[in-house]
Formats: structure tokens, sequence, C-alpha cells
């Protein structure tokens, strides 16, 4: 009778171990069903500059406009969602020389200064390829402030529609401070005036701070 009551404790603590393990076992964590945010969301500033080229004007008159060289400057203060996206305003100063070139002798006869102020919102998404490197793109409509002086026609500043296109690498110095190295695509209706649109390009540097 002893016997047979020791075996059978042995029995039930033989099956009960066997029936807990499972039971007691820890579970594999759950996937989460959305990924990570690359980044936080929070407001952000800028700035950049750097070289511009300009495309060359021709008018109906006796004289064009050949390109020069040139120089801009941006600024943009915006707020960026943590998703890659980000939305802000940019405003700027952007200077060129150009050459007179009277068409039936073809020489210079002068010079004239292009100097445009551009006000646009602006729309761009950012692609984390490294925890430091990173590549963006973006664009803005709005309008641009252009006068053009001393090329013979009214100097009169005025506001047209203007719109631009970017994109660049980006390298974090730590979580508030990116640097940024770019291409930047700017178009002004009617912005050398009786000459045509302003349209050139533009290679920039600059930075990014959040907060």
């Amino acid at each position: 009778m002893k016997n047979t009551l020791v075996l059978t404790l042995s029995l039930l603590i033989l099956t009960g171990s066997g029936v807990a393990g499972p039971l007691l076992s820890k579970a594999p964590p759950a996937r989460p069903i959305l990924p990570p945010v690359a980044e936080a969301g929070g407001w952000y500033w800028g700035l950049s500059g750097g070289y511009l080229w300009l495309n060359d004007g021709r008018s109906c008159g006796c004289t064009d406009l050949r390109y020069d060289s040139g120089w801009g400057a941006n600024g943009v203060v915006g707020y960026r969602f943590g998703n890659g996206i980000s939305l802000g305003v940019t405003a700027g100063y952007l200077s060129a020389k150009y050459e007179l070139i009277d068409n039936d002798a073809h020489y210079n006869s002068g010079s004239a200064d292009l100097n445009m102020i551009p006000v646009m919102a602006n729309a761009a998404y950012n692609l984390d390829i490294t925890d430091t490197l990173l590549l963006y793109v973006g664009g803005g409509v709005g309008t641009a402030w252009s006068e053009l002086e001393g090329a013979g026609s009214d100097a009169k500043g005025d506001w047209h529609f203007a719109w631009q296109g970017r994109a660049g690498v980006g390298v974090k110095l730590n979580d508030g401070v990116t640097v940024n190295l770019g291409y930047r695509y700017v178009s002004v209706a009617d912005g050398l005036s009786e000459f045509g649109d302003a349209k050139g390009h533009m290679a920039e540097a600059g930075f990014k701070l959040n907060f």
C-alpha cells in the first residue's frame, strides 16, 4: 500500500511538471503593427546659400542678356511630422549679373543686375540611409519680387509667380543639427522683365536646426 501511494504521487508530480512547463514559459514578444518612427516631430529652421546660374534672356528688341555670375541665400522655418515629411516657408535673396549683347553688332554694350526675393510654401521628404546620412527631395510654390536694373527697361520691381524644386544629401551631426549639400531649381515667371522668365540652378550648402 505504501509503495502504491509513493508511485501515484511520483506520477502526479511528473505529469504536473510537463503541463506547467509550457504554461509558465515566457511567450515571445509581439511584433509591432507599425514600424518605429525614425525621428521625433517638431519645429525647425535653417539657412543655405551657394552659387547661382540663370538662363540667358532674349528680347524682341536689339539687346539680349547673357548671364555672367550670381549667388543666392535662403532661410526656412517649418514643422517636421516625424515620418520623414515636413512643411515649411522659405524666403531668400538671389542676385545675378548679366552682360548686354547688341543683336546687330554682337558686342557687349554694358551690364545689368537682377535682384529677386522669393517667398514660397514648401514640402519635403527625408529618407534615412544610415543613422547619420539622409537623402531629401522637395519643392515649393509661391511668389518672387524681381527687379532688373541697367537693361534699358523699366527697373521698377514687381511680384511674379515662382516655383522651385530641390534635392540633396544631409549629415546629422547630432539629434538637433543637420548639414546639407544639394541642388535647387528656381523658376520665376517674367523674372527678367521683357527678356522673359528667370530660370536657373543653384548649388548650395547649409544647415538645419531642430527645436
